[in-house]
């Protein structure tokens, strides 16, 4: 009697059960104790580029590229633009979903191919969900005034300048992300009120939770 298990060819799995498996593949970002992290190690600390976890998966084949795709809301979908990727190819050939920019490598170079790629990035603003950039002042100054108009996806948002030289940093006056929930600026200047619910009908425990979660150093709001 033969008693060895028999394992199934993976093309005889239910799409159902495909789209639990890549549900469990996402990563997960932990604490040590096993809670969610903080608002802090999401700006600071996590490696985004973990967003690429689903890249593999469309690889494998048709049917699962289809699956993946599909899915994308469910998943949490997103494509990454950061150091080395060729984001005009990227953005040609791939489905638009939400754009990561995380530039956030303080040991590394930005690259004039970096920062074109960055602009590139951010002149899809309605798809940008989140930006990170640590990089030196001189480089930001160019960034920074690409993040002009309004940024209906963004959520998270993290600038810091590597140097010192440049102290009249600051955001463009149209700069609006009425669903930002996490930032975190250092040394950037900004308008009063341009990180806070625009609307005065929001419920105010979701201004609270903002307010409570924001985290800016530096200049104060310009006057």
């Amino acid at each position: 009697m033969n008693n060895s298990a028999q394992v199934a060819p993976i093309h005889a799995f239910s799409d159902d059960l495909l789209l639990k498996i890549f549900y469990d593949c996402r990563p997960v970002l932990l604490r040590k104790n096993g809670t969610q992290a903080d608002d802090d190690h999401i700006l600071e600390g996590r490696k985004w580029d973990s967003e690429r976890w689903w890249y593999n998966l469309a690889k494998v084949c048709r049917k699962w590229r289809y699956l993946v795709l599909a899915s994308a809301p469910d998943l949490g979908l997103s494509l990454v633009c950061s150091y080395d990727t060729p984001i005009a190819d990227m953005l040609a050939y791939s489905p638009p979903l939400p754009l990561i920019v995380d530039y956030e490598d303080e040991g590394r170079e930005v690259t004039p191919e970096d920062e074109e790629g960055i602009l590139l990035a951010l002149r899809h603003h309605r798809r940008v969900s989140r930006i990170r950039l640590c990089m030196p002042a001189s480089n930001l100054r160019r960034l920074l005034a690409a993040i002009d108009g309004e940024f209906p996806a963004l959520e998270y948002l993290y600038i810091k300048p590597l140097t010192d030289d440049d102290y009249d940093l600051s955001f463009p006056e149209t700069f609006k992300a009425p669903h930002l929930q996490h930032f975190g600026l250092r040394n950037i200047t900004y308008s009063p009120g341009m990180f806070r619910p625009p609307s005065p009908n929001l419920p105010v425990q979701s201004a609270e939770n903002i307010s409570e979660r924001a985290r800016c150093s530096g200049p104060q709001p310009r006057t």
